[in-house]
């Protein structure tokens, strides 16, 4: 049962996360947009994706063993490590 905890809270925070993130980087702020240049420069995108991917599990197992986490909040730590990620790493860099 608490697979499915996981699952819900992270589907539904994942669409909202999304959101939140894509208004972030079409405001004026452009919170990821340097970030964005940096990767989309870089010869070795698909290493530095890998490594970000890697850290972020890392991550998320640490938080794990370090505090005591509900499945919800497993899932809004899940959602939103993958929608950084996705962000950081996608081809175009938005603006508006």
């Amino acid at each position: 049962m608490h697979i499915f905890y996981i699952f819900i809270s992270a589907i539904i925070s994942y669409f909202v996360f999304t959101i939140l993130f894509k208004r972030l980087n079409t405001s004026d702020l452009k919170l990821f947009v340097p970030l964005q240049k940096f990767v989309n420069k870089s010869k070795r995108k698909k290493t530095w994706k890998n490594i970000a991917y890697i850290f972020l599990i890392l991550v998320y197992c640490s938080l794990l063993d370090s505090f005591n986490i509900t499945p919800i909040v497993s899932g809004i730590i899940i959602s939103f490590f993958t929608c950084l990620h996705e962000i950081t790493f996608s081809n175009s860099i938005t603006t508006k």
